[in-house]
């Protein structure tokens, strides 16, 4: 696995791959078609480096916000503002759009 780290793949990636050979072969030896040990026990993994996060100072969003052209800008603040991501925001309809004061309860959900 150290090997595959040290050609590029990133850590996750190289644990979803020793999951799935152990899957693999903890499934082979429950059917009886493997009879020895899971040759991914006892592998270690390099602890995986987390990346600082990076995020835009209230000038710069405004900067960025002003030199944007629509709808890109209007996705822009709606993600700033409310920390939505593309695929949340394309879930975006109108139809559920409150703009009243009160709550309302739509398919049983908030």
């Amino acid at each position: 696995m150290k090997m595959k780290v040290e050609a590029g793949y990133s850590v996750q990636t190289v644990v979803h791959v020793r999951n799935a050979i152990s899957a693999v072969f903890n499934h082979a030896k429950a059917k009886r078609a493997y009879c020895g040990d899971n040759p991914v026990f006892g592998v270690r993994i390099p602890e995986m480096e987390r990346k600082e996060t990076h995020a835009l100072s209230f000038e710069a969003g405004r900067e960025l916000l002003m030199i944007l052209p629509e709808p890109v800008r209007t996705m822009a603040l709606l993600s700033m503002t409310a920390s939505l991501n593309v695929a949340e925001m394309l879930g975006l309809r109108w139809k559920r759009l409150n703009l009243g004061g009160e709550m309302a309860v739509i398919g049983g959900r908030f």
